[in-house]
């Protein structure tokens, strides 16, 4: 499985094992970095990790959920200041 997500996300996962190569993985996260060149976002690739499902399904889990006001207000406040 592949799945595609930005660096802050990753960052909010904390410590997940990894696995040294692809045959080895169930899922390929790909962390990307966006850029802004005044007009348009761009995504670009920043990372690549190899990890199993157990330990994705660990480290998903056991996170403190945000409210969906606190989440509103965070992405109203990135996407005025664009």
């Amino acid at each position: 499985m592949a799945v595609v997500v930005d660096q802050p996300f990753w960052d909010s996962l904390g410590s997940i094992s990894e696995v040294d190569h692809v045959s080895n993985c169930d899922i390929a996260w790909f962390v990307m970095d966006y850029r802004h060149n005044g007009e348009r976002f761009h995504m670009e690739p920043k990372d690549l990790h190899l990890t199993t499902l157990d330990r994705a399904v660990e480290v998903l889990t056991g996170g403190k959920p945000t409210s969906l006001a606190d989440f509103e207000k965070t992405l109203r406040s990135k996407l005025e200041s664009t």
